[in-house]
């Protein structure tokens, strides 16, 4: 039994959530329940980006 991949609507709102508020990916991937390597490969961003 294969799992379907997350709908193109779902990674465009986890994106844009990320561009609006301050939160670390760690918290956003908990907040949508995805992993934390998912939300990085989906927003193309890392912790690190949001110190500078």
């Amino acid at each position: 039994m294969s799992r379907q991949p997350y709908s193109i609507d779902f990674r465009q709102k986890i994106i844009e959530v990320r561009e609006k508020e301050n939160i670390s990916l760690r918290k956003l991937a908990a907040s949508f329940k995805v992993s934390k390597s998912f939300v990085q490969k989906n927003t193309g961003s890392s912790d690190l980006v949001m110190l500078n």
